[in-house]
């Protein structure tokens, strides 16, 4: 299995959102995969922190 290359994918997600030609619905879904790809960023970075916290 190949490691998920988050940076390309949230690239890619906004250049579909740039497209005018995308209808309503197709927008909402990109935008709230983005929103969710972001978030679980952020909480694997908190999973992490805290992790490091342990072994320090």
């Amino acid at each position: 299995m190949h490691p998920i290359n988050y940076e390309q994918l949230k690239a890619d997600l906004r250049n579909l959102l740039k497209q005018s030609d995308q209808p309503m619905h197709v927008r909402d879904t990109i935008a709230a995969s983005l929103e969710a790809i972001e978030d679980l960023e952020r909480q694997l970075d908190d999973a992490r922190d805290r992790l490091a916290d342990r072994h320090t």
